[in-house]
């Protein structure tokens, strides 16, 4: 897609009230088996290792899950603590499925502190539980300071070659995990069932394989930033889809989502999509939060009405962190505006003063150059808390 603004925001005092609306603007009980072959050959999703994969999701000023994906069947620990090396607390046992998700719960936390963790994890006939990779978090920010997130645009791992390089992903995400954020946003068309719908291959299987490779990708950043989904228009998770059945796209996608990643509901920490959906459960679509001086929206029009108004508000798309091409697709749709080409993500820094939005570039090695390297800011806006939300370049 590229980048596009449109600044016009007023902020009142001590409260950047930055709404994210992350819906694809324009074009933009299931088991995964450890090595499913690929239908052919434009299927293949190469990425890092997928023998293990963590996820953290639902962070609150005292507690944060993990989603814990792993090729065999393992009982796993998770320590927990703030000083380096040293684990103040852990969790009870925890026995995970073969590609079956586990959610585990640290609780007790501290709220706006930075933790370490990592997994214990034992397989069957061990007695021993063996470390393994564990990452960091940070729970919930009180006002007046600074602290930063990160944003991505439409993946489409489906358009291998056209919108899609898994090397080029691999690079955005690894730019993603230097920015070091509190937590990592995705805004859709990362989920597409669309070839299955064709193909009259749907079901709950095949769409759980679907979300189930892009964990090894979204987990080298959400090891160690809370990860947030939002539904795009290629997911088929809208609710017209529906059909009466337990096998309507729209639940299929629904089940897969809610399993597959921790995703937030109401709960007096988060406010949201309440409705329990039929052959779903609660749909975890939208919802709402407080972080620093931050109010964050993630809206669901696919599902739901939404209602856009212009005036006071900043509509911000975003880049695709994949597209070789480096292109600005549906450059032709935008009137007016700063637009720019793909591929990368947005990083966006919150204090009390301002909120500053950075194009963070991702280049494959043969595509940086002295000029422009992988990691460039791209473009930068800020917009201020005093005299009424002014903007600078």
């Amino acid at each position: 897609m590229g980048m596009q603004t449109r600044r016009n925001l007023s902020l009142p005092a001590r409260l950047a009230r930055l709404a994210v609306m992350l819906a694809v603007l324009l074009p933009g009980s299931g088991t995964v088996a450890a090595a499913a072959a690929p239908e052919r050959a434009s299927d293949r999703v190469a990425g890092p290792a997928a023998e293990l994969s963590l996820i953290l999701g639902r962070p609150t000023g005292r507690t944060i899950t993990l989603s814990v994906l792993s090729a065999t069947v393992i009982e796993i620990v998770v320590e927990y603590g703030i000083a380096p090396g040293a684990y103040m607390a852990k969790t009870g046992v925890r026995t995970c499925q073969a590609g079956i998700p586990c959610e585990v719960e640290l609780g007790s936390l501290q709220p706006d502190t930075r933790y370490r963790y990592r997994l214990l994890a034992r397989t069957s006939g061990r007695s021993e539980f063996r470390p393994q990779p564990g990452g960091v978090f940070h729970t919930q920010r009180a006002p007046g300071g600074t602290f930063t997130f990160a944003i991505q645009g439409d993946s489409h791992p489906e358009r291998e070659g056209r919108m899609y390089d898994f090397e080029l992903y691999a690079q955005t995400l690894r730019d993603v995990v230097k920015d070091a954020p509190d937590f990592y946003l995705a805004m859709g068309d990362d989920f597409s069932i669309e070839r299955l719908i064709g193909r009259q291959a749907l079901s709950q299987a095949a769409v759980d394989q679907v979300y189930a490779r892009q964990r090894p990708f979204l987990g080298m950043v959400g090891r160690s930033a809370a990860l947030f989904l939002v539904n795009g228009n290629h997911e088929q998770a809208a609710r017209y889809l529906l059909d009466g059945t337990a096998d309507s796209a729209a639940v299929l996608a629904g089940r897969a989502r809610t399993r597959f990643y921790p995703l937030p509901a109401p709960d007096g920490f988060y406010t949201g999509d309440a409705d329990e959906i039929k052959f779903v459960g609660r749909l975890r679509d939208y919802y709402a939060w407080t972080w620093g001086d931050a109010l964050l929206v993630v809206i669901d029009p696919y599902w739901h009405y939404a209602r856009q108004e212009r005036d006071g508000v900043v509509y911000q798309s975003c880049p695709n962190p994949a597209d070789p091409t480096y292109q600005a697709f549906n450059r032709e749709a935008y009137r007016s505006g700063d637009i720019l080409p793909n591929s990368g993500h947005l990083r966006v820094t919150v204090s009390p003063e301002k909120v500053r939005v950075d194009y963070v570039r991702s280049y494959l090695p043969q595509d940086a150059t002295a000029a422009h390297p992988d990691g460039e800011v791209a473009r930068s806006y800020e917009i201020t808390a005093a005299a009424g939300g002014k903007h600078h370049e």
